[in-house]
C-alpha cells in the first residue's frame, strides 16, 4: 500500500493544481444536488464543510443560513481559491481523516463529492463524529459505486485512469452502514444520476495522454450493462457523455 502521508501529499499538490478548474466546473457549483444540501442545512449555526474545494458548497450554506461557516481542504492553493472566491467563508488547511477542531465543535458538517478521495473512509467518519455535537447533523454526498461486482470494478477503474488520486467510490450499503456505527441516524437518503460530459470532465483533472487513450478504450467497449447503467454515449469513436451515481444522505447524531 502506498505510504499515506506521500499519497495524500501529491493529492494535494494535484488538487491545488486545478483549483481554479474546480472553480469554474459546472458540477461543483451548481446542481440539484447542491441546492438540496443547503436545503437540508437550514437552522445552522457553525458549520464545518470538509475538503471544500473551490467553496461552492460552503458558500451556498453560507447564504442559506447567514452563519459562520468554516471550511477545510488539503490543498493551501484550493483553499486560497476558495477563500478568494468567497471571502465569508473562514478556512483552515487539514487532512480530513484528522480534524484540527475540539470535540463537539459543529451543529453541521458537511462532505461533498470528495470522500472518494480519502485513502480511510472509517477515520474519516470518527472525526465527524468527534466534531459534532450532541444532536450534529451530517450532510454527505458522494460518487457511488453498484454493488454488483463488475460494474462496481469499472466505475472505479474508469476514476482512477481519469484521476490517479482517486481511492475508491464505495457502495452506498457501505457508506450508510459506516455512518451508523459512528452513531448517526440516517433521516433523508437519495440516489441521483448526475450527466457528465466528458471533455469538461477529463480536462478538469489533467489526464495524461495515455490514460486518455486508456479510458476512451474502457467506455467504448464496455459491456452492455455498463453502457446502460451509465448511459455511456459514444460517437465517431469517442466518449461524449456519461452518468454518475451519486448518494446524498442527511443523518443526525443521536443522544442515546
Amino acid at each position: 500500500m502506498e505510504n499515506q502521508p506521500t499519497q495524500k501529499k501529491q493529492t494535494a499538490n494535484a488538487f491545488g493544481n486545478r483549483a481554479n478548474s474546480y472553480l469554474i466546473s459546472k458540477t461543483h457549483r451548481e446542481g440539484d444536488d447542491l441546492d438540496m444540501l443547503s436545503d437540508w442545512s437550514i437552522g445552522s449555526k457553525l458549520t464545518l464543510d470538509i475538503a471544500t474545494g473551490a467553496g461552492h458548497t460552503a458558500n451556498a450554506i453560507f447564504k442559506k443560513n447567514s452563519s459562520r461557516v468554516i471550511a477545510t481542504d488539503i490543498s493551501p492553493k484550493m483553499a486560497r481559491t476558495a477563500l478568494s472566491a468567497y471571502p465569508s467563508l473562514e478556512m483552515a488547511i487539514s487532512d480530513a481523516e484528522h480534524l484540527p477542531f475540539n470535540d463537539n465543535s459543529f451543529d453541521t458538517i458537511v462532505c461533498r463529492i470528495a470522500a472518494h478521495h480519502f485513502p480511510n473512509a472509517h477515520s474519516f467518519l470518527a472525526e465527524v463524529a468527534r466534531v459534532s455535537d450532541a444532536s450534529g447533523v451530517f450532510l454527505f454526498e458522494d460518487n457511488v459505486a453498484p454493488n454488483t461486482p463488475s460494474l462496481n470494478t469499472f466505475l472505479n477503474k474508469v476514476e482512477k485512469l481519469r484521476d490517479p488520486t482517486h481511492i475508491q467510490s464505495h457502495t452506498v450499503d457501505r457508506w450508510t452502514s459506516w455512518i451508523e456505527e459512528q452513531g448517526f441516524i440516517i433521516e433523508h437518503i437519495i440516489i441521483m444520476k448526475k450527466n457528465i460530459s466528458y471533455i469538461p470532465w477529463v480536462t478538469q483533472s489533467n489526464t495524461s495522454e495515455k490514460n486518455l487513450t486508456k479510458l476512451n478504450e474502457l467506455f467504448v467497449n464496455a459491456p452492455t450493462e455498463a453502457k446502460t447503467l451509465f448511459d455511456i454515449k459514444i460517437a465517431n469513436g469517442g466518449v461524449k457523455s456519461f452518468s454518475n451515481l451519486k448518494l446524498l444522505l442527511k443523518a443526525i447524531l443521536s443522544n442515546q
